[in-house]
């Protein structure tokens, strides 16, 4: 599993390629009182809409404007594990 964190706005995003799953994946992660940041699956098996495809996850990239590396891009583009 490939995992990656970026600060954008007042949360923290988790993005990456799950190997045993086969699938993308997209969280937020918003701070709490508590301690402990509520995660928000955006894109992926947990969120109940189905299988995280890389058409999703890039949809989620661009509705966010999340700044992602350029060679993440490409390889989510290309439909490829990073």
């Amino acid at each position: 599993m490939s995992r990656y964190h970026l600060q954008h706005g007042k949360g923290t995003y988790a993005y990456g390629y799950d190997r045993p799953l086969r699938e993308y994946f997209l969280q937020r992660h918003t701070p709490r009182k508590n301690g402990y940041p509520k995660v928000t699956d955006l894109v992926g098996s947990l969120t109940g809409k189905g299988y995280g495809t890389n058409y999703e996850l890039l949809a989620a990239i661009a509705r966010l404007k999340l700044v992602v590396p350029d060679d993440h891009l490409l390889a989510i583009e290309s439909d490829l594990p990073f």
